[in-house]
């Protein structure tokens, strides 16, 4: 539909289209369609972004293993630290996740970053968006 159609249109004026889910990877859109499907129809690789708190690593894991299960590539995981590392999991979550997410790139950013997607991902924003 309408969505679909405003992708189209901005993917043919720029080289660069970035979507945002809105919730999370399994969020219903409508009553039959979920993030996860939209992501699928248009072909998109994937960045999952996770809060550095308490469960971060099992939300990583899973959103990760549903969007390869989905066919879909993952472009790579950002680490939101709004609040900086304060607690056990906080402070080791990243370490983690380097070692569990081999081979996937991963950025750690907090309110002040200013990311630029070739660092976030490891290459450039062209080379992600001719992933998909």
């Amino acid at each position: 539909g309408k969505i679909r159609n405003c992708f189209r249109n901005l993917s043919e004026r720029f080289d660069t289209v970035i979507v945002e889910g809105v919730g999370g990877w399994l969020v219903p859109i409508t009553a039959d369609l979920f993030v996860s499907d939209f992501a699928k129809q248009l072909d998109l690789p994937v960045a999952i972004v996770a809060e550095n708190r308490l469960g971060c690593l099992n939300h990583v894991l899973l959103t990760l293993e549903s969007v390869q299960r989905h066919g879909l590539v993952c472009a790579g995981v950002i680490l939101n630290q709004a609040n900086g590392p304060t607690d056990l999991a906080q402070s080791t979550n990243e370490t983690e996740l380097r070692r569990l997410l081999a081979g996937i790139n991963l950025v750690a950013i907090d309110e002040t970053s200013e990311p630029d997607f070739a660092e976030v991902f490891g290459r450039s924003e062209r080379q992600i968006c001719s992933e998909s």
